[in-house]
């Protein structure tokens, strides 16, 4: 059984279809053009027909992939395949390149599904001076106003460096009690 499989996947390699464990089998693995992805140890793989998850650790196994790759069901025809380290998966996803004609590619980084950082509060001086923009008008502020506004605007800044502040303080202190200890040892 394993050597009539081993021989589907090698017609199927030089671009002929065959048949493997009753179904036709085409392995993709999808490669993103950019370099700095932070899931570089996963790969899709997809097939022209569903698979059950006995059958695509089968597939890892007969395929030579590896003891360490966990295979994680997308939907009937995609799988993620993590391998235990970039240069693992990077080797598979060259040598799976040569099988498939340069149709390989890595999976694509979830970045847009990260959240984004909070958006800066919008003060009344940005909030009038776009109204403003937007309909091509000047609007006279008085100085009083304006300097209201830009002291608050100061002491926000203030507020955020004091912030920091405490961040680094709290590293300097974690540090020089980190030497400390080190010194007594």
């Amino acid at each position: 059984m394993i050597n009539e499989v081993k021989n589907a996947f090698e017609l199927a390699r030089m671009g002929k279809q065959d048949n493997i464990l009753g179904s036709s089998m085409s392995e993709g693995v999808y490669e993103q053009h950019n370099e700095l992805n932070s899931l570089t140890h996963v790969l899709e793989a997809s097939t022209n027909s569903p698979k059950t998850e006995a059958e695509m650790s089968e597939l890892i196994q007969i395929f030579g992939f590896g003891e360490h790759i966990w295979a994680k069901k997308v939907d009937d025809r995609h799988y993620l395949l993590v391998f235990p380290s970039p240069a693992k998966a990077s080797e598979v996803l060259f040598s799976n390149s040569k099988r498939n004609n340069g149709q390989s590619k890595k999976v694509e980084e979830y970045s847009k599904a990260k959240p984004t950082g909070p958006r800066p509060q919008t003060t009344a001086s940005v909030a009038r001076r776009m109204i403003a923009n937007s309909l091509n008008m000047r609007i006279d502020v008085s100085s009083q106003q304006r300097n209201k506004e830009s002291n608050q605007l100061a002491a926000a800044k203030e507020q955020k460096l004091r912030k920091n502040a405490i961040w680094e303080r709290t590293i300097k202190a974690i540090t020089k009690y980190a030497l400390d200890l080190d010194v007594i040892a």
